[in-house]
C-alpha cells in the first residue's frame, strides 16, 4: 500500500518524529511511506526509511491514503491523489469545524476524548488513532551524580 503523510516541516518535534517512527513501522510491513513537506528535504535528526517529497506534489503522485493533522496544509490534503484522505485530529482546535464539514475527508483522533468530542459536536465518525511513545527511544537518561 502506498501511504503518505503531508506535515509542514520535519524539524525536530514530536508530531513530527511520531509520522517518522510510523512510516518506518509501514515501511517493515512492506508498505511504501512518503512525508511531503515544505521543500522535501529529508529529516537530519532521526533515521527515516521513507521517501520525501515537496509538498505540492502530492497533488500529482498516487497514494492509497494521505493522512495529516496540519491545519496550514488542508488544502494539499483537500487536492491530493488518494483514495482515502484523513484528517488526523491532535486536540479540540477552532479549525475543527473546518475539517469535520468537508465529507471527503475521514477523521482520526489521537484519544478516545478527542473521537468523543468529534461524534458528538460535529456528528462525524472517528477513527481511534491513539498515540504513544516509543520507549525504546524515548526513557529516561541516567545521569552521574557528583560526590561533590
Amino acid at each position: 500500500m502506498k501511504i503518505a503523510a503531508i506535515l509542514p516541516h520535519l524539524e525536530v518535534f514530536g508530531g513530527v518524529r511520531r509520522y517518522i517512527e510510523i512510516g518506518n513501522n509501514f515501511i517493515k510491513r512492506g508498505h511504501s511511506f512518503r512525508i511531503y513537506h515544505s521543500d522535501g528535504s529529508r529529516p537530519t535528526w532521526l533515521e527515516f526509511s521513507g521517501e520525501t517529497r515537496p509538498v505540492e506534489q502530492v497533488t500529482l503522485e498516487e497514494n492509497d491514503i494521505v493522512i495529516s493533522s496540519d491545519y496550514s496544509s488542508i488544502h494539499y490534503l483537500e487536492r491530493a491523489k488518494a483514495n482515502k484522505k484523513i484528517f488526523y485530529c491532535l486536540l479540540e482546535h477552532k479549525n475543527n469545524q473546518k475539517v469535520c464539514v468537508n465529507r471527503k475527508l475521514l477523521v482520526m483522533g489521537n484519544s478516545t476524548g478527542i473521537c468523543d468530542m468529534l461524534r458528538r459536536k460535529y456528528r462525524r465518525e472517528c477513527i481511534e488513532g491513539i498515540g504513544r511513545i516509543n520507549p525504546e527511544i524515548f526513557h529516561p537518561v541516567e545521569t552521574r551524580k557528583d560526590n561533590h
